[in-house]
């Protein structure tokens, strides 16, 4: 049995560098809020895409925080791992990115008599879109499997009733409340993520470019969404417009990507930042824009930094190969529509430059 230094206040799984940020913001959160040291398990779990994304060694908080790191997935996991521990807060937390785990924490309340209560943490800009179709979808594009995404929906479906039957609390910690449909920032958890941000920042990245607007990249054309040429043909228009406006265009490509030769002729800004947000938080010269598609990176550069930030998705919307790609476009449209400029034209952009 392992002696924890106190009691076991929360369990989490993340799988990408997002999670983590926003794990780390709600458990500053929680700090504060005890005023003691909060202690707790964390599972890494592995993208089915790109294997394990986390490191032990990124969950070293150094500020009131113990965490206990695992390789793994799954209930069965979990609950095998929280039987080794002796001793457990009575409002225990089960932290898990975009869905709340109701099936989790009834069977921790079961095993282990406390009062669970499922903490939702934010997916990025998929957290807000709520068709159970959309995520069954999804589940099959990364997994590659019908069963998967039908094992999804009934699980879905069931934690919906098992939430109502057991009366288990979940609790949002999303950069944005749902208003009847209308989404609106949620001030208080924005605090706590540009707090971290302030107190975690790694070394210091210097850029050469005087005048410079960051370029994210989505894996477009690796998703069948958007035809590679069609990309570049439209990249080149608008890397022409900045630069006659006297920005230069730094390219941060998305770490799915794979057709990277479409990018030989772009500047693209490499480093070991974990996330959009870790390179944007230790750039020594901020960006004077950050253009992107639907990227989450756009909606936090505003929220975190106040950089302005553009959405080329209508733009691109022509281009869109896929009934899919189209969805996500509208559907960040109209969430986001507060938060970032959204041009229907490459002329759009070039007055929002000069405005």
């Amino acid at each position: 049995m392992i002696q924890n230094e106190g009691k076991i206040k929360f369990v989490c799984s993340i799988i990408t560098a997002w999670h983590l940020i926003g794990l780390k913001s709600y458990l500053l959160k929680l700090k504060e809020e005890n005023n003691n040291t909060v202690e707790g398990i964390v599972f890494i779990e592995k993208h089915p895409v790109n294997g394990y994304l986390i490191k032990d060694d990124m969950l070293d908080f150094g500020w009131g925080v113990i965490c206990h790191c695992v390789y793994g997935s799954g209930t069965d996991s979990v609950l095998r791992e929280l039987a080794n521990y002796h001793s457990f807060e009575s409002d225990f937390h089960v932290i898990t990115p975009c869905f709340p785990e109701i099936i989790l924490c009834n069977k921790i309340m079961r095993h282990f008599s406390v009062k669970a209560k499922a903490i939702v943490l934010d997916e990025g800009v998929g957290s807000y879109d709520t068709s159970l179709l959309r995520w069954a979808k999804s589940v099959m594009i990364d997994t590659k499997s019908l069963r998967d995404s039908l094992h999804f929906v009934g699980r879905y479906f069931y934690q919906r009733f098992l939430k109502a039957y057991k009366r288990i609390k979940v609790e949002n910690f999303m950069l944005f409340k749902d208003n009847s449909g209308e989404l609106s920032v949620d001030e208080d958890v924005v605090r706590y993520y540009t707090k971290l941000m302030n107190q975690s920042a790694g070394g210091a990245i210097e850029v050469e470019e005087n005048r410079y607007i960051l370029f994210f990249t989505n894996p477009l054309e690796e998703e069948g969404n958007v035809i590679g040429d069609d990309l570049i043909n439209i990249y080149n228009e608008i890397v022409s417009i900045c630069e006659a406006r006297g920005y230069s265009v730094l390219f941060r490509l998305h770490p799915r990507e794979t057709l990277l030769d479409k990018y030989k002729d772009f500047k693209i800004i490499t480093s070991q930042a974990s996330s959009s947000e870790d390179l944007l938080n230790r750039l020594e010269k901020k960006p004077a824009y950050v253009i992107g598609a639907h990227s989450t990176s756009l909606v936090t550069a505003k929220l975190f930094f106040d950089i302005q930030a553009i959405t080329i998705g209508k733009i691109l919307y022509n281009y869109s190969r896929t009934d899919y790609c189209k969805h996500l476009i509208d559907k960040y449209n109209k969430n986001f529509s507060s938060v970032v400029y959204i041009p229907s034209s490459l002329e759009e952009i070039d007055n929002i430059l000069t405005s």
